[in-house]
Formats: C-alpha cells, structure tokens, sequence
C-alpha cells in the first residue's frame, strides 16, 4: 500500500505482532484499510507525507491492513467502511477519535497535533540531524537565545526517537499551581450533573467533557520553556572532533555544552560520565533516568560549568565557521578598518573631505604634529562614538591656527556650523580630553576667524607660445 520495498516507512504498518508495544510507545493516527480499497489506495502517499512531517513529535502516524489482523479491528466494531481514520492513544483502543475531516495530508497532520495536544499530549520539537559544517551556526543560534546545548553523536543517519523524547522532558521546572482548579466550579455543576442524569448516554456525555477538561489542564501545565537546544550529528568529522566513535545502534555519546555568546571558541564541553548510552530493542534509552539527571544538572549549572565540574568540562573542539559568517566577518573588519582609520592631510581637499565636510554624525579629531601611529590607539577605541581622525603636520598652513595656545604635538577635536569651535589638549591628554566631550564637561573655544582655511595652491603661470619663424617650409607643405 505505501511502496516502501523493503525500506522502513515513515508510515508505521501496525499488526497484531507490533500493535500493543508500538502503541505503548505513543499515540498514533491510524489509518484502518483493505488493499482493494480504491480511497486508500489515493489517500496512502498523502499519509506518507504527514509521516515525514510528524517524525519527533511526540506522536506517529500508521496504518492497519485489517484483513490478516481481524484481532485489532474488532476493537473496533464500528468500523464500517475503508479507509477508517482514528487517533488511538491506548493499545486496546479505549478513547479513540474519529477522523471526518478532510483527507489531506497536511490538514491530517494539523488535526492530530490538536488532538495530541488537548488529550495532554506535549508537542516535542522535532531533532534535525547536522553535519559538522552546520554546528557553527546551530551552535550560534543556541547562544543567541540563551540556551545551553543538548548534544548526541551517534552511529545512525536518523536521531535516535529517544532524543527527543528526552528534550521534551526536559523543561523548566512548573510554576506553582493555583490552589484551585479555574475549571473547579465547571467541574462540580458537571459531577453534579453526572449524579442527576438517568440516562447512560447522557452520563458518558458528560464523563467525556470531564476528561476533555481535565486534559486542557495538563496540556497548560505542559507548556514550559524547554532547557536545551538540542541536535544530532553522525558524520565522521564531528565524531572524530568529539572524540565520540563507535557509539551501538540506537546509542550515542551526549554533551551538555556551554555556548559563549560573544566568542564560540570558549565555550566548554561535558560529556556524560556514562558515554556511550544504549538503547533497547524499542528504542528506548537504557540509562534513561541517569542522562536526564546529567541535563538537569549542567543546565541548572551552566553559568559556572569551569567552577562546578573542574577538568571534566573541557573546550569545544574547533568548529569551521561556514562561509557566510566568514564573509560577514570580512566585511565587518573592512568597516572596522575604514572606521579606525587615520588620514593624513596634506591639502585642502584633504581637510575638507576629513575634517570640514565630515557627515553630521561624525566628529573631527585632528594630530597636529602627530603621526598616524600616535592616534592608531586612539581611533581604535573612540571611532565608534562618532570620531574620525586624521593627522595634519606640524609645520602646514592651518597648524597654528588649529593649535591655539597649545604647543604640538596636539590632540584637536574640531566643530564646525555657525560658530566654529574647537577644544584642545596635548596628545598625551587625548583620551582624557574625548572622555571629556562626551561626559560634557569639555571646554571649547570659538575660531576668531572661522574654520582656519588651507591656502590654495598657486596655479602656475601659463606659458606663452613661441613665435614661429618664418621660412621655406617643409616638404609637407601645401
């Protein structure tokens, strides 16, 4: 019916062997067919699709051939028709829902999440195998919302179901319930009810609505901030990296790491005591209590995993940076280096175009007498509050004027506007003298006669034509 050929279906096929351990596991929106069945038949690869979609969830979807399994469908006698489509969360088919909407893959998919979700089921977060490429940035993503990473490497291409299993669990803690239910007095007019009623149909109505509202409860309760973001890797280079080979089917090594927000390079590394972790025949994880104990204590200890576990938390392996984030680092360095660079002025178009016609947000700050290397310093540490430096010579047409009263080599700091003004201080005072400005307490003093003016250059004399003398002329000549 699903054309898997031998391979494993996203779709689970149920049957009497597998039905009750499958079912024990988690809930499951069935499809109940016959192989003859035309609708079946159309609405098979729609299922798949959904299957793909669901994986890591918390719930699957499957399908019953009910011909050679006549056991499971007398559990439910009010199968009719074909296909039939329940959610059974119970393996003997107790509190089934029927499915009547409409037979799409992704309008089946959507219904089941609700249904899982109002029958107290918790929506996992599906876990996304990555290659060691793809840890840079998954690791990044992690730190950018402040959680600390849940990390397995294993030997299998797919996650292991007991991933993310352990990922849903792993919440922060509930907050303190009310007293008393919201729901309290709906509950009590509805046992009241329940008591009155002499009909049985009425009576199971009601115990119905009592199970729906005692499920929204849990599913409110359910929803808390997961303590991780957690992923899987199998590829060779991220086991070589982690040290973490040869991890048994359905197992692998698990790391609680500790992202660095700033720099990804210090951010530190526990592994389990008890690396590698085993799986049983259901998937299940062996030591299932130990590793959840693990996570909650490196989470609850993330802030200070150096102090609280010594040598066992080590350095993150060096992780490739992708190529977007090293062509983003190229390019911030070139704004860095266009920003903390120092120009020198050696004319007037040099002092307008970095000093006098300077963008309104940006400050002139001149080295009279000074070199580039002396404001290098300087330019590194204060161009991000709006400076931009330069350096003008001792002994140019404009230093005196700049200078004032104070001797080179001198700190500058130029404004221009109606009233042009300048404050000044001896380099070795420039750090103070910009601390200054910005906490406002900086004097600055007007120019007498404006913006002190680079003088133009003198053009040089034009040449006059020499006179030609006159003569027979060449053999060119007309």
């Amino acid at each position: 019916m699903f054309g898997c050929r031998g391979r494993a279906c996203d779709v689970l096929e149920l049957t009497e062997a597998n039905w009750a351990s499958k079912l024990a596991e988690q809930p499951y929106f069935i499809m109940f067919y016959a192989p003859w069945c035309g609708h079946c038949k159309t609405l098979a690869p729609k299922l798949k699709n959904a299957a793909k979609k669901a994986k890591g969830l918390g719930f699957g979807i499957a399908a019953v051939d009910v011909e050679p399994n006549q056991s499971i469908q007398q559990m439910f006698p009010d199968i009719k028709g074909f296909p039939s489509l329940k959610y059974v969360n119970h393996p003997k088919g107790k509190k089934s829902i029927d499915y009547n909407g409409a037979r799409e893959g992704d309008d089946v998919l959507q219904w089941t999440k609700d249904t899982f979700v109002r029958t107290g089921g918790a929506l996992q977060a599906p876990i996304e195998a990555k290659a060691f490429s793809e840890l840079y940035t998954f690791f990044g993503r992690a730190a950018l919302d402040d959680l600390p990473v849940l990390f397995a490497v294993g030997s299998d291409k797919e996650p292991p179901k007991w991933l993310a299993s352990l990922h849903g669990d792993l919440k922060e803690k509930p907050k303190d319930a009310p007293k008393e239910s919201p729901e309290a007095e709906t509950k009590r007019l509805l046992g009241e009810a329940k008591k009155a009623t002499k009909l049985a149909e009425v009576r199971e109505g009601i115990v119905g609505v009592l199970e729906t509202l005692a499920s929204a409860e849990k599913a409110k309760a359910g929803k808390r901030k997961a303590l991780y973001s957690t992923t899987y890797a199998s590829d060779a280079d991220t086991a070589a990296a982690f040290n973490a080979s040869g991890a048994a089917k359905g197992g692998a090594y698990v790391f609680a790491l500790a992202v660095d927000r700033k720099n990804l390079g210090n951010s530190l590394v526990l592994p389990y005591s008890g690396n590698p972790v085993e799986a049983d025949r259901r998937g299940k994880l062996v030591d299932a209590e130990g590793v959840a104990a693990f996570a909650r204590d490196a989470s609850a200890k993330v802030a200070s995993f150096k102090s609280e576990f010594g040598d066992a938390a080590v350095a993150l392996p060096d992780i490739p940076k992708p190529r977007s984030v090293l062509a983003a680092e190229e390019r911030a360095a070139a704004r860095k280096k266009r920003a903390t660079a120092v120009h020198a002025i050696a004319s007037k178009s040099d002092l307008d175009a970095n000093c006098y016609a300077l963008p309104a947000a940006k400050t002139c700050v001149l080295g009279v007498g000074a070199s580039e290397a002396d404001l290098s310093e300087l330019a590194a540490k204060y161009s991000k509050e709006g400076y931009s430096f330069a350096t003008v010579a001792g002994d140019a047409p404009v230093a005196a004027a700049l200078l004032g009263d104070v001797a080179a080599p001198a700190l500058v700091v130029v404004k221009g506007g109606k009233r042009p003004r300048a404050a000044r201080s001896a380099l070795s005072g420039g750090a103070g003298l910009l601390d200054s400005i910005a906490g406002g307490g900086a004097s600055f003093a007007k120019f007498s006669e404006g913006l002190p003016a680079w003088p133009a250059a003198a053009e040089p004399e034009a040449e006059e034509p020499a006179e030609e003398e006159e003569g027979d002329g060449d053999e060119y000549d007309l």
